[in-house]
């Protein structure tokens, strides 16, 4: 996607300190030249910039004059997407912030790596579960050069998120219900949501509603969010673990609660497989393992 170019926001130059490497980016010019061009630096009228990471000399192009600007991920950023993506969050947490920091004044241009890395400052924050972190974080987040409408979805779900880090449950409710409504919300956020609607809706009391949100939510993975399906599973589990139905199908092998007895076996035996779980179910719910379809008692 080209990035289009945010002019009024620029003020400052690349830090003097040159710990980072030029910001190298995809020029669209107004003239229809296209190249890729390296950025030492920028204030309101110009952007300047090398031609190579080699060249010495220093070019410039007047902002009037530029269409769009796309940037190319850094071999750092890719070091750091790396970590996130192995689940290393307070690694990949910082390798992002340092990079916030090195880039942090081409905060103006729409895509820019001071955006991106912030933006995944606090998805560093969220998936590991530090709500208060989260929380903090976004007081000060720059949301300018944010290049995506994705990225602006997930902005508005830290709001759910935030409702369920006070236990403000109906707001959280209605949060991510309203949420759920647009059909186009990607699988990775649909899961967020529902998981969050799941946890509204227990605490509220609701658990067969709760159940489905967090059902909704296993199912909406496409294995980007391991985390919460396997918080999902657990929840789920719990909750048939409470429900005196399902006890009472657990003694019997009969009665209203044996579907229900026999969906939590299911889950359980599938709890091994999901992504990203390293630890076994604990005692009182890998106890569901003994009535799986093959060997649960059959109504008499």
């Amino acid at each position: 996607m080209i990035a289009r170019l945010v002019i009024a926001a620029w003020l400052a130059l690349l830090p003097a300190r040159g710990a980072a490497p030029p910001a190298s980016a995809f020029l669209r010019a107004a003239n229809g030249e296209q190249r890729t061009i390296y950025i030492i630096g920028m204030d309101e009228q110009a952007i300047r910039f090398r031609e190579s990471l080699e060249a010495t000399v220093v070019r410039q192009i007047a902002n009037v004059e530029v269409k769009g600007l796309f940037f190319f991920s850094s071999p750092a950023m890719a070091e750091a997407q790396v970590l996130f993506e192995g689940r290393k969050y307070a690694a990949a947490r910082a390798k992002f912030a340092a990079l916030r920091e090195d880039y942090e004044n081409l905060a103006g241009i729409e895509g820019n790596p001071a955006a991106q890395a912030g933006f995944m400052e606090l998805e560093c924050l969220r998936r590991s579960g530090d709500l208060e972190g989260l929380a903090k974080a976004l007081e000060t987040f720059d949301r300018r050069g944010l290049g995506g409408e994705s990225q602006r979805r997930q902005l508005d779900l830290y709001t759910t998120w935030d409702a369920v880090r006070v236990q403000d449950w109906p707001r959280a409710e209605a949060s991510a219900r309203e949420a759920l409504k647009d059909r186009s919300l990607p699988s990775s956020q649909k899961v967020q949501a529902a998981y969050c609607l799941g946890q509204a809706l227990e605490a509220q009391g609701k658990p067969d509603a709760a159940i489905d949100a967090y059902q909704t939510a296993m199912a909406a993975d496409g294995g980007t969010a391991v985390e919460i399906t396997r918080e999902a599973a657990l929840k789920t589990l719990r909750l048939h673990r409470k429900d005196p139905a399902v006890i009472a199908a657990m003694k019997t092998g009969d009665g209203p609660g044996r579907t229900r007895l026999l969906e939590a076996a299911g889950l359980a035996e599938l709890y091994g497989s999901l992504p990203g779980v390293g630890e076994p179910l604990p005692p009182e719910l890998a106890e569901f393992l003994k009535f799986r379809p093959e060997s649960a008692p059959r109504d008499k």
